[in-house]
């Protein structure tokens, strides 16, 4: 197994994960956040990136906690 090397900082260059340096600098906007709501449970959570990619975390529930909302 070969040692782990650590690399300093000044051996380093950032790169933007979108596109790289050539892509110009990230966009200033926050990422929208919007709760999908059936009643009083949370659906689910949409997240959109100001790239444009949207993440979507759906929320289980079990059929107690259904029940009793």
């Amino acid at each position: 197994m070969k040692p782990t090397r650590i690399i300093k900082s000044h051996a380093v260059t950032s790169a933007h994960v979108h596109g790289g340096p050539s892509a110009g600098p990230m966009p200033a906007a926050k990422p929208v956040v919007r709760v999908v709501r059936n009643g009083n449970l949370v659906e689910s959570i949409e997240i959109t990136c100001p790239c444009g990619e949207t993440i979507i975390v759906d929320c289980m529930y079990d059929a107690a906690t259904e029940l009793a909302s």
